[in-house]
């Protein structure tokens, strides 16, 4: 999921700071941790994660962790520091972090910064498209909330920016109540928009 500099430039020219852009990752792409306890994570991408799942498939269950928190998006890794074999989304947002005027939340802190206008949004993928659209409203309005206090400002403030997984997730939200009146743009990459 990597976009050019010039691109995501182009994209909130229009002023960074008279939108929200948020960030959705692809399926297996938001670092999940154990609530309550962000030092317990229980998915990177990690070698060791992808691995493990092979072997013991139970990490990732339903039964085990029927919710997990998402820290941040998952980063890119190397294969004995060569090859990239798994790719992350550092180029894509530290790309957006650099823009003129951006306050960037990478939403790796438990704590969100609600002042921030670029933000990234994780989601626990293994509770499918409904689920994390449900999650993302809880991020999206408390976020605009925060940004535009009077709610008639709000109107067309948010762009997506999301790959795969993310597409469908920020589609979903958008069919719901008056979501899209709040939306400015949405661009997928990646996005099996006719199914997988």
């Amino acid at each position: 999921a990597s976009l050019s500099s010039d691109w995501i430039g182009e994209l909130v020219s229009v002023s960074p700071r008279a939108h929200l852009v948020v960030v959705l990752p692809g399926i297996g792409g938001s670092r999940l941790t154990v609530p309550g306890d962000p030092s317990r994570v229980v998915w990177d991408a990690a070698y060791s994660d992808v691995g493990n799942l092979l072997v013991r498939p139970e990490r990732l269950s339903l039964d085990r962790y029927p919710a997990l928190r998402p820290l941040g998006l998952i980063r890119s890794r190397a294969l004995f520091g060569i090859f990239a074999k798994i790719d992350g989304y550092e180029g894509l947002l530290e790309g957006l972090a650099g823009l003129p005027d951006v306050v960037f939340d990478d939403g790796a802190n438990p704590v969100p910064n609600l002042g921030a206008n670029v933000v990234a949004v994780g989601y626990d993928f293994r509770l499918g498209v409904a689920h994390a659209a449900e999650y993302l409203d809880g991020q999206v309005a408390m976020r605009l909330k925060a940004l535009w206090p009077n709610p008639k400002d709000r109107r067309g403030r948010v762009i997506f920016v999301a790959h795969s997984m993310g597409g469908l997730v920020a589609r979903y939200w958008l069919a719901q109540g008056d979501n899209a009146e709040l939306c400015r743009e949405l661009i997928t990459l990646g996005t099996p928009h006719r199914g997988a």
